[in-house]
């Protein structure tokens, strides 16, 4: 189970923010069934973490952090490549300072901190905890030097006779560019990592899943054709979520070798065949949402899968449909179906990002609250991101699964739990966050006035364009919200005359509320775009 991620200086993160799983011990009982006790630890883990933010916020970039950690944990860089570096753009100092990433996690009841510093030229840092019993134990830590020297400290555990092949690795060392741990994946027999490197490395590999917005899932027909429950189950799930599908099918068709190369070229297919084993199946995404089936026997049998859709028309009568000829929506949802099957009988962690994708808010709200009902179980967890305000329910999720991005004033993402608010249980929290009470929501401003009309309207006067084309901004006296909660603290980044209009209060009962100064001025231009609207109108 993901215990908490920290990340810093990765694209639109400047500073380090921390996604925290652990349960906040002040909400109690709140939605007791979502949290697991961690043997080992006094804390509790959450079950779910829901992320909202508004376009551009940066909760794809925390998606994006975890997937890329871990991309570079299981596939290295090749020797005299660059690490893929996506500092925070905006800062020279950011530009020149390494990427972190940290994973606190537990697999097999034993708890681990894993994470590294990285830039375009090596590996700064990299680090691995065990603890245990409220002791934290160092199991390797490796430093990089600014000429490339790398310095490798083994702990204890790691010292003994139980892990002679990762000590022997550590004397031989590894590049600049390269994790220690992926040289361990990359050198060492899964056999031989030893019982404390074991789960780390399989963590990685087989317990933490990322499916972004565009992701579909490549073994869908073959899961489908294999497994008969998950066939039953996602026919039924698309059934009961009212798309008209009441069943799914496969269709298989042989394909020749000239068929093949109509979705990949002949050199790639060469060496796919050449690194296949006698025997193996390999499966490769088509087009259209197909899946080319390539079994590497004497001479290779090259097959096409197309998923069928069953609907049942007047009469009780069935047709089929090709899966890709159905709505994106039905589409998507197909596409995560397999994680919610997995979750239910396997520890896993699954990472969606935009969960609501082309998706109902209905059938969002219903997929989230299907997992929490019915996959329950001390390691397994969900992570989505979302714009849908349909999930922000505290009927639904507690307090401390709910979580906002919002960029600052230097462009950089910041990440806060709800539960760092005092907010009363039975607060209407889509309506809070829509009022941009917690902060994660576009601050849009006069969109009418880039009509040509309310352009020309405010040509003969500046101070009149000037109102029609942008917002209005005010500078805020800093004393004045010095103590005030963190997103009053924040007003100075937002728009007065806009919040006073959608919150139906007058400016100068707003000012006065708030501390805003150059109110004289605010009003002014108010009435002056008030007076451009008019005549536009």
């Amino acid at each position: 189970m993901l215990i908490d991620f920290r990340v810093g200086n990765f694209r639109s993160f400047r500073d380090e923010q921390t996604l925290s799983l652990v349960a906040s011990k002040r909400l109690g009982d709140e939605h007791c069934a979502h949290c697991i006790k961690v043997p080992g630890l006094n804390d509790r883990l959450l079950r779910a973490g829901v992320i909202w933010g508004a376009n551009g916020s940066g909760k794809s970039n925390l998606f994006k952090a975890m997937r890329f950690a871990v991309n570079l944990i299981l596939h290295g860089t090749e020797p005299k490549k660059a690490v893929p570096y996506q500092p925070f753009a905006f800062s020279e100092e950011h530009l020149k300072s390494p990427m972190v990433f940290e994973f606190r996690f537990m697999m097999w009841d034993e708890v681990y901190s894993y994470g590294f510093a990285a830039d375009s030229r090596q590996i700064h840092e990299e680090w691995l905890l065990h603890h245990e019993g409220g002791k934290t134990t160092t199991l390797f830590e490796r430093e990089t030097a600014g000429e490339g020297e790398i310095s490798m400290t083994l702990g204890a555990p790691l010292k003994g006779k139980r892990h002679p092949k990762v000590a022997a690795l550590s004397t031989v060392g590894t590049r600049r560019n390269q994790l220690f741990l992926t040289s361990i994946r990359d050198n060492i027999a899964a056999d031989d990592y030893g019982e404390l490197l074991e789960p780390v490395i399989e963590w990685f590999e087989k317990h933490l899943s990322f499916i972004g917005p565009d992701d579909s899932f490549v073994h869908l027909a073959e899961l489908i054709v294999a497994d008969g429950q998950f066939a039953e189950f996602a026919g039924d799930f698309l059934r009961c979520s009212d798309t008209g599908v009441g069943g799914l099918s496969v269709e298989t068709t042989e394909l020749d070798r000239e068929h093949m190369l109509g979705s990949l070229d002949s050199e790639s297919l060469d060496k796919m065949l050449a690194s296949a084993g006698e025997g193996d199946v390999i499966v490769l995404g088509g087009p259209d949402g197909t899946q080319i089936i390539v079994e590497k026997e004497k001479g290779p049998k090259f097959k096409l899968r197309r998923i069928k859709a069953d609907h049942r028309i007047k009469g009780g009568e069935t047709s089929e449909l090709p899966f890709a000829e159905e709505s994106d929506g039905t589409r998507r949802l197909l596409d995560l179906l397999p994680a919610l099957y997995q979750l239910q009988s396997t520890c896993k962690v699954f990472v969606i990002d935009e969960l609501d994708r082309s998706m109902h808010p209905n059938l969002s709200w219903e997929f989230l609250r299907f997992f929490l009902t019915a996959c329950e179980g001390r390691c397994r967890q969900l992570v989505v991101t979302t714009h849908e305000d349909r999930l922000l329910d505290l009927e639904l999720l507690r307090r401390d699964e709910i979580w906002f991005v919002q960029k600052n004033s230097d462009g950089a993402s910041e990440l806060r739990s709800l539960s760092a608010y005092k907010v009363r249980k039975d607060l209407k929290i889509d309506k809070g966050y829509l009022n941009g009470r917690f902060g994660g929501v576009p601050q849009i401003g006069h969109l009418l006035g880039l009509l040509p009309e309310a352009t020309e309207s405010a040509e003969a006067d500046p101070d009149e364009r000037e109102a029609v084309k942008a917002p209005v901004r005010s500078e805020i006296d800093e004393s004045s919200v010095k103590n005030a909660p963190g997103h009053l603290a924040r007003l100075q980044e937002k728009n007065p005359v806009e919040r006073a209009e959608r919150e139906a209060r007058p400016i100068h009962q707003m000012a006065k509320e708030k501390g805003w100064t150059k109110i004289d001025e605010l009003e002014r231009r108010n009435t002056v775009r008030d007076a451009a609207r008019k005549r536009s109108g």
